[in-house]
């Protein structure tokens, strides 16, 4: 049993060494230093931020010092991993007998090794969606030291990995990811552009144009967003889907069983196109529906009817049709041709 004067003693000499170290401790702040409460204001950024609310238990030292976390910004899960780490390493803390200071600053280590805190709950989120199979070999690790989410998502023979790297600004600065897959290479083009695309979205407001001629301006009270998550469920979405996708005319899977068989000569029969709207096609059924009529009003795309848009199929309506015509009256030629000497 502690007595009560020397613990009051103890305590009034500990918030001495507290408002004394304390500056010692990055970025915090001292707030309270009373018998009743330690408050110490930590912030690193404007998303890790919190409050280490510390009370004195009744037989302190001997006791651990109670320890509650308060944040608007990092999420509960990781308040409370916090808190296990504490108790977890309480002997320490209670061989250095003034603990207040000493525990403050365990915290302040710990959440600087967990530099991706701020995105604890969007990697729980993501693990969810993904569903990992490891039979597959597909996985999600997570790498602290890197601030880096590594995701694997794998359909059939096909792959597609992405590593996510958020920096200290994060989630006010977007995910910065870079892809690997052994899809054809158009379409890790699209992969590595989409997710970037995705992520800045997060956190840039769009442009908005008031009038003709005006320069635009961003749109009024936009708030930044995590973009961990979204980038994630982009990658997934797109690694699962088009390995068994139909191509939208001949409605025969477009990707062959075997990676080794795609082929990248962008004019082969078997090349897999992938418009703007999304689906895919055989290179040689698109071309095909591409220079046959009607033409009019544009050529649509037979799975969902938006307008297609290629950098191969560029032409006007008027152009392809006065080519469709050209080869027609050509082929009629050729026909002639062969009925005279037949």
């Amino acid at each position: 049993m502690v007595d009560s004067s020397a613990r009051s003693k103890f305590i009034e000499d500990e918030l001495r060494q507290v408002k004394t170290k304390v500056s010692t401790l990055q970025d915090a702040e001292l707030v309270s230093c009373v018998p009743q409460q330690v408050r110490i204001d930590v912030q690193r950024t404007k998303s890790k931020r919190m409050s280490i609310c510390m009370q004195f238990p009744s037989e302190y030292p001997d006791q651990l010092i109670i320890v509650e976390l308060k944040s608007r910004t990092l999420p509960q899960r990781f308040l409370d991993a916090t808190l296990k780490a504490v108790d977890a390493n309480k002997e320490q803390f209670l061989r250095a007998r003034q603990q207040a200071v000493a525990v403050a600053r365990f915290i302040c280590e710990y959440l600087d090794s967990n530099p991706l805190c701020v995105c604890a709950e969007e990697i729980s989120d993501l693990r969810k969606e993904a569903n990992v199979d490891a039979d597959k070999g597909e996985f999600l690790k997570i790498k602290q030291k890197q601030s880096l989410v590594h995701l694997r998502a794998q359909e059939g023979a096909y792959f597609v990995e992405a590593k996510m790297t958020m920096d200290a600004q994060y989630p006010e600065t977007y995910a910065s990811t870079s892809v690997e897959t052994n899809m054809p290479a158009v379409f890790q083009r699209f992969l590595t552009a989409q997710a970037k695309e995705v992520a800045r979205r997060c956190v840039q407001p769009p442009l908005l144009r008031r009038k003709k001629g005006e320069k635009p301006v961003p749109v009024a009270n936009f708030e930044p967003r995590p973009s961990l998550l979204p980038v994630g469920k982009f990658i997934l979405q797109t690694a699962r889907r088009y390995p068994t996708e139909l191509c939208a005319i001949c409605r025969v899977v477009c990707f062959p069983p075997d990676p080794s068989a795609l082929t990248e000569d962008m004019e082969g029969d078997d090349f897999v196109e992938r418009v703007y709207c999304g689906h895919i096609f055989h290179h040689r059924c698109i071309d095909k529906y591409m220079k046959t009529p009607p033409f009019k009003g544009g050529k649509k795309c037979p799975q969902c009817a938006d307008i297609i848009f290629h950098d191969k199929w560029r032409a006007s309506d008027q152009i392809r049709e006065e080519r469709w015509a050209h080869e027609q009256a050509k082929q009629r030629e050729l026909d002639e041709v062969e009925d005279f000497l037949s």
